[in-house]
């Protein structure tokens, strides 16, 4: 246990708080301060060190967490706590689960306000004894051990009483060198700058200081090898006169040199940032989600707004309202959409410009989190697109026209040409062989060309009918739509020996009718242009890709040169002439009609001579 009379000159020390809490974080002691409930709100390294544990861990513990024996220690603190300074030996649990036995003193701070401790190990009482000769050698190692510069600074004579061995670390000179620059010590080594700054606004400080009150400044001062080096001091008042005005300042010292040049190129990279935010042509603008302030503008902003603009609402100068938009997006990139972009488009309400806008939530050089917004001017764009829209109505408009004219046309000329038929016929019926060579000749090519003709225009009217006349989507299953379709081609497939396969079919919405005109096109050209050394084997199937049914109608006949994989698409054209097949050259201009009514596509894969493969797909809903 401490002895009384070093107990009284402890009590003597205590007296300086701010002299305590400068030495604090480089005690040789554990210091610990606990709340009324025994929850540790903060340590210091060697209490941590002493127990094993990481400041972390110790924050999240209580006292009675790492008590060892059931002594109570809250309950001990709580009833002495009208002590000023109260000791006990305790024993305590380290994180390693071995016991450490030391020496607690705690302050109490009151009731509801918690206690300071602490803490020393209790070695071997021949060991752990300090007698007042060596107490002043002890204090001065104590110094001498921490990294930061202790200083003891006379405001009367403007000169410095002492500092510790640290000071040739940080400045390359020596306590010595320090003391012997007498009142010359800050105007020789200080920044000029800095130093204007100390006489002006930090010297008259020293004397507002209160007891216990802490000053903190930062500074800069010349190393023996010339460069500058940053500190920053936290200064309290040592000992006052008679008056109680303050004559001498504790100082501890740190070297922030790192610190600084950290800043200062965040400073320069922030700088080059918003120079390059300033040559990008989109409006960019920074402000506070707040109070709406305008923090940062780029150039462009202020080609459009003006530039005396930053630390106005963004809702007055962009939009000339005076209160926040309905249709600001920082709830939605501070919420659902926090670290991510939002993509959005309006018109401006005072250029009446469009705008595309990618939004996001992103951290200020003051670690704030302000709203980022660039804006693309889209009003070109915008115009265009509604050129688009009007000329596509106005092509939609002329294309019903055209369909509803093929219509009408392909409709109104079955008549007549029934009758030219029909009259053609009879006179090749009743005169055939009663005239010479040439009228028979001539009256059969006018029954061919009659002939011709209505197949001509009935599949002309059969094209026109496709999106005009075409019937309401319905779920069917496929199979039985290529079921009718091969009872229509029984008869050539029966003819031809063509063998059909076919895999599993899905069920669709689609146009039963128009799908079943499809198989048909398909399914009878390839037993059309089969080869004429083999029976025709055609396979049918269907896989899944995405959001499509994918159909392939596959057959080993004479194959498409791929030169002609898109001419075969088109109305009435054929690769082959009329006595090589019969045909308009309309059947696939139909099927691509169909199958682009139905939100699909379609297309072949082919080698010549060794079949062909028709693709088309479906959407799956």
């Amino acid at each position: 246990m401490i002895e009384k009379t070093e107990k009284a000159e402890i009590r003597q020390q205590g007296k300086n708080d701010a002299f305590y809490q400068l030495l604090v974080d480089t005690s040789i002691d554990g210091y610990a301060l606990i709340d009324k409930l025994g929850q540790f709100r903060e340590v210091n390294v060697a209490f941590c060190n002493m127990l094993g544990y990481s400041k972390e861990e110790l924050l999240r513990l209580t006292i009675s967490g790492i008590e060892d024996r059931g002594q109570d220690i809250l309950k001990v603190l709580k009833n002495n706590c009208i002590s000023d300074i109260f000791e006990l030996v305790i024993d305590l649990r380290k994180k390693d689960q071995s016991v450490l036995r030391a020496e607690l003193r705690s302050n109490s701070r009151g009731p509801e306000q918690g206690w300071i401790l602490f803490l020393k190990e209790v070695v071997p009482e021949q060991e752990n004894k300090v007698s007042k000769e060596e107490l002043p050698h002890l204090l001065k190692e104590l110094f001498n051990l921490t990294p930061n510069v202790i200083y003891l600074y006379d405001l009367q004579q403007g000169r410095n009483l002492f500092s510790n061995v640290s000071v040739g670390e940080v400045l390359g000179y020596s306590s010595m060198d320090i003391k012997k620059m007498k009142g010359n010590f800050l105007p020789v080594l200080m920044h000029p700058d800095d130093f204007n700054n100390f006489v002006k606004n930090i010297a008259p400080r020293h004397f507002e200081l209160n007891d216990g009150e802490v000053l903190q400044h930062s500074y800069r001062m010349q190393h023996k090898g010339g460069k500058w080096v940053w500190l920053e001091s936290k200064e309290s008042v040592f000992k006052r006169d008679e008056k109680g005005q303050p004559t001498q300042i504790m100082g501890v010292c740190s070297n922030i040199t790192e610190k600084q040049m950290y800043l200062h190129n965040l400073e320069q990279d922030r700088a080059r940032m918003l120079a390059i935010l300033d040559g990008i042509e989109d409006v960019i603008y920074i402000s506070d989600p707040d109070t709406y302030e305008l923090l940062h503008v780029n150039k462009s902003f202020k080609n459009n707004w003006g530039n005396e603009v930053v630390g106005k609402k963004c809702y007055e100068v962009l939009q000339g309202r005076t209160s926040p938009c309905s249709y600001c997006t920082n709830d939605i990139i501070f919420g659902e959409k926090l670290g991510k972009i939002h993509l959005w488009e309006f018109n401006n309400e005072t250029n009446k410009n469009w705008y595309r806008c990618a939004d996001k939530a992103v951290r200020w050089v003051n670690g704030k989190m302000v709203r980022f917004e660039l804006a693309t001017d889209i009003s070109e764009l915008k115009n265009l697109q509604a050129q688009v829209i009007d000329s596509n109505e106005k092509l939609k408009h002329s294309n019903d026209e055209l369909e509803q004219f093929a219509y009408i046309a392909s409709h109104d000329l079955q008549e007549p040409l029934r009758m030219v038929s029909s009259y053609s016929q009879l006179l090749a019926k009743r005169y055939s062989g009663q005239l010479d060579e040439k009228a028979d000749m001539y009256i059969h090519y006018a029954v061919d060309g009659a002939l011709r003709m209505q197949h001509l225009i009935n599949d002309l009217l059969e094209f026109s009918r496709v999106t005009t006349r075409g019937d309401d989507f319905k779920v069917v299953d496929c199979h039985d739509v290529l079921g009718r379709a091969l009872l229509s081609l029984k008869q050539k497939i029966d003819q031809t020996g063509t063998i059909i396969i076919n895999d599993d079919l899905p069920e669709l919405r689609v146009d039963a009718i128009q799908i079943e005109r499809v198989f048909l096109n398909l399914i009878g050209n390839a037993i059309k242009f089969r080869k004429k050394a083999e029976k025709p084997i055609i396979h049918i199937s269907c896989k899944k890709k995405g959001r499509y049914w994918e159909f392939a109608v596959k057959d080993n006949g004479i194959g498409i040169d791929q030169k002609f994989r898109d001419v075969i698409f088109i109305l009435f054209q054929r690769l082959h002439s009329r006595k090589e097949y019969v045909g308009t050259g309309i059947g696939l201009a139909v099927c691509k009609r169909i199958i682009n009514r139905h939100k699909g596509r379609i297309w072949l894969e082919s080698t010549l001579g060794k079949g062909t493969t028709f693709y088309f797909t479906i959407p799956v809903k």
